[in-house]
């Protein structure tokens, strides 16, 4: 606490303890009873908050997205969810502050930032759209929540609501709380290397406490979706006793999590085991519903169906629940009406095939010039390639757009908690780097599992049969896995296939040889003529035009004694 001086009635002058302008605002006015965390206490600003419709807009917006699909008992929201990352940012103040190991600046945390600290906690999702995991981090269709500018602006901004209630309550002090607020909220460990990312050092703390690696917003998020899933994953947050805040190489202020018994010298056995049981439950809950194929298969549906639909103006999401976009997407016509409707009686496409990690390792064994594995998520990553090529192979088939999705998350996904600030050994480092004998294998172990959880994933419509499944395989197979060699002989292949599925049909119209010889020399030009036109393919011509102008130029009509266009 600040101290200031005053006149005593004696004639000298006497030191005082300055009156906080800030610790009012931390009083708290009401407490709300949630599942998993309890009863939370809140602040009357917090409470204000609460009750703005950009705030309870959160209860129509699901934690876990499609997965009440898998697990019907996932039906928490981010309206639970933001309040359990405030009490469980408040667990973790509580314990810097009184942790006994630490020195009195490890555990200082002033008013100011106890209310930033809430505020994060409690706001850190207020920009979610619905699926926005989904359509913003998964299929990129729009910018990350926490990165738009606009979409932050638009919810806490200081002309928003919130940003009004948040200036009122600070008073003349308002706006310049506000503009710290909204540099905590936009800080991100990616700007590490700019000269001013806008928060004092002695702030940086409040992002890690919240944002980061082990942070409240994880810790709740754990404990919730294991509940409402009802997996049965052991989660104990013992390792909270030992956090603390330390200056870090650019004398930014984080969170530690103590590992090293300095007096004797020894690892803290119980703490490091702690945090290798988190690592572990994160992959479990990852594995058993984050990646659920069902899951997956709903966002890849919903995704495609909202790319449909333009999404030009994201604002018409702002108001939006998941409920009410499956709604609009239902009621649509074409490919975004017949995904919403699915989507509505639960007709999810199936899992075709994944390619993991080791689907690539053969043709990089054989071409090192070129990461297949990057070049094949790139591909399906932006999304227009991704719909391009989703487009092509429904046409090839001659199956409705939409009947061939594709999805593939990033490759880093679920690896954050490994990078977790802790003091070992006299020096601070990234907890996947410690250097135990014991638990090191440990590690490397559950990142291993971690990253084997990473594939492009192929869904098809149940309709397909199994003629057309192999087709696209083999079509992804080419595009994907083979080098250039063994790519333009399955590539011929692939359409030597797709030509010959078309001559039942063209048979009506045109004749087909008979001779063997003149047969596969026909299959094998016409195949070398579509690979080339689909090369070559502009946005206006179908794939249907382009097999019936090739038809054209390799068989003859019936009607006609003489052969088209040799």
């Amino acid at each position: 606490m600040a101290k200031s001086t005053k006149q005593s009635k004696f004639g000298g002058f006497e030191e005082e303890e300055a009156k906080d302008p800030y610790e009012h605002l931390l009083t708290y006015q009401k407490t709300i009873r949630i599942a998993v965390s309890g009863d939370v206490m809140i602040t009357r600003l917090e409470r204000e908050i609460i009750d703005t419709p950009e705030f309870q807009r959160l209860r129509g917006i699901r934690q876990l997205g499609q997965v009440f699909l898998v697990y019907p008992t996932a039906l928490h929201t981010r309206f639970d969810h933001s309040l359990g990352t405030l009490a469980m940012a408040q667990r973790m103040i509580e314990a810097i502050v009184a942790n006994t190991h630490s020195k009195p600046e490890e555990r200082r945390i002033d008013s100011r930032q106890r209310i930033l600290i809430r505020l994060y906690a409690l706001l850190h999702d207020i920009t979610h759209i619905p699926f926005g995991h989904t359509i913003e981090d998964e299929l990129n269709l729009l910018l990350r929540h926490d990165e738009n500018d606009a979409r932050i602006d638009h919810f806490i901004g200081p002309d928003s609501t919130i940003g009004q209630k948040i200036i009122a309550s600070f008073r003349e002090d308002g706006q310049k709380v506000l503009q710290q607020f909204l540099a905590i909220y936009r800080y991100n460990d990616k700007y590490d290397d700019a000269p001013n990312p806008g928060v004092a050092n002695d702030d940086v703390f409040i992002y890690d406490l919240v944002s980061n690696t082990v942070c409240a917003d994880l810790l709740d998020y754990l404990q919730r979706d294991n509940y409402f899933c009802n997996l049965g994953v052991g989660l104990e947050y013992r390792f909270l006793n030992f956090l603390y805040l330390h200056p870090d190489e650019k004398q930014r202020r984080r969170v530690f999590v103590r590992l090293w018994k300095t007096e004797k010298k020894t690892p803290r056995r119980d703490t490091l085991t702690d945090l290798a049981r988190l690592l572990e439950a994160r992959y479990l809950v990852a594995e058993r519903a984050y990646f659920h194929h069902a899951k997956l298969v709903g966002g890849a549906m919903v995704g495609r169906a909202l790319q449909e639909t333009g999404i030009t103006d994201e604002s018409v999401l702002y108001d939006a629940s998941d409920d009410s976009v499956i709604r609009a997407l239902s009621i649509r016509q074409g490919v975004a009406g017949v995904l919403g409707r699915a989507l509505a009686e639960r007709r999810l496409h199936k899992t075709l095939h994944v390619f993991r990690s080791d689907a690539f390792r053969g043709v990089q064994e054989s071409d090192t010039g070129v990461n297949f594995k990057d070049r094949a998520h790139v591909q399906v990553n932006d999304p227009s390639r991704r719909k391009q090529l989703e487009d092509r192979l429904c046409d090839e088939i001659n199956r409705p757009r939409g009947a061939v999705l594709l999805y593939s998350p990033d490759p880093r996904m679920n690896l954050k908690v490994a990078r977790m600030k802790v003091w070992w050994n006299g020096s601070a480092i990234p907890f996947e780097k410690i250097d135990d004998e014991i638990i090191q294998p440990r590690l490397e172990q559950i990142l291993d599992a971690h990253r084997k959880l990473w594939g492009i994933h192929v869904f098809v419509d149940e309709q397909l049969d199994e003629e057309e499944k192999a087709l696209v395989r083999d079509a992804l197979d080419v595009e994907f896995v083979l080098d250039d060699k063994e790519r333009e002989r399955r590539r011929r292949e692939y359409y030597e296939k797709i030509f010959e599925r078309s001559l039942s049909a063209a048979e009506v119209e045109f004749e087909i040889p008979r001779a063997d010889k003149e047969y596969r020399d026909m299959k094998r030009q016409a195949a070398d003529a579509l690979a080339a036109a689909a090369d070559k393919r502009s946005g206006d011509e179908t794939f249907a035009e382009r097999l019936a102008a090739v038809q054209a130029q390799f068989l003859k009509r019936r009607s006609d004694d003489k052969p088209s266009n040799q």
